[in-house]
């Protein structure tokens, strides 16, 4: 046996007090039949008409504690959620108005966001080149410069030094970017004989949900090919 349920032990316990414990206060009454189940749900098989009718009995019992339990919680909670909708409406207004405000704003900047990180985007690869030109430069400059002769030297070294603001400048124009965009991903299904083949092939579970699912929703309805549909006593 279990130790005692939530629902409590029936009437060797003292009746609950809806305010502490509405749940064991609404099945009080279903309490000793509850605990019955528990006892019949063991593995064992039913056998006996004897015992069809017994654990007929007890369900019919346990369907009128699902009813209860459930008009007990909507009465329960019916006022909470009265209160969160009542305190929802109150922020809501201002919310969608700020909503609003937001979206409007981004648009009416949207054209110029995306037409400034392009040229931003362009200053930033111009800047790239640049810099890897003078980096290049640099280094021949280096390999040539003999040290004998002071001014070579000079120059190589003045070279290299502009070498490291192109790239300093390079870095810098790379983060120089517009706050305020984002990539929004699109997408148009142009070919769907060719869309579905390739889910088929890359994604066969895809597929597979997707079946089950329309022959759950529509095997009563129509003869779906491949699908087998067929009717059987179940209890309930």
């Amino acid at each position: 046996m279990n130790d005692e349920p939530a629902y409590g032990k029936g009437h060797n316990s003292p009746p609950a007090d809806p305010a502490v414990d509405p749940v064991k206060a609404a099945l009080a009454e279903f309490a000793d039949t509850m605990a019955e189940a528990d006892n019949w749900l063991d593995g064992e098989k039913v056998e006996t008409e004897a015992q069809h009718d017994a654990v007929d009995a007890i369900l019919k019992v346990i369907r009128k504690a699902g009813t209860a339990i459930g008009k007990a919680e909507k009465d329960y909670v019916k006022p909470h959620h009265t209160a969160w909708q009542t305190a929802k409406a109150l922020w809501a207004p201002t919310i969608k108005d700020l909503k609003s405000q937001k979206e409007g704003l981004a648009k009416l900047v949207s054209d110029f966001k995306v037409k400034l990180a392009a040229q931003k985007e362009e200053e930033s690869r111009l800047a790239r080149i640049e810099a890897k030109k003078l980096e290049a430069e640099a280094k021949a400059k280096i390999a040539a410069a003999d040290k004998a002769d002071i001014e070579s030297v000079r120059e190589a070294e003045a070279k290299i030094e502009e070498a490291k603001a192109a790239k300093k400048a390079s870095s810098a124009a790379n983060k120089d970017t517009v706050k305020g965009l984002r990539t929004v991903h699109h997408h148009a299904v142009d070919d769907y004989k060719l869309a579905i083949n390739w889910i088929a092939t890359n994604d066969k579970d895809a597929i597979k949900d997707f079946v089950d699912e329309y022959a759950r929703r529509n095997h009563r309805d129509s003869n779906i090919s491949g699908v087998r549909s067929w009717s059987e006593k179940a209890a309930f």
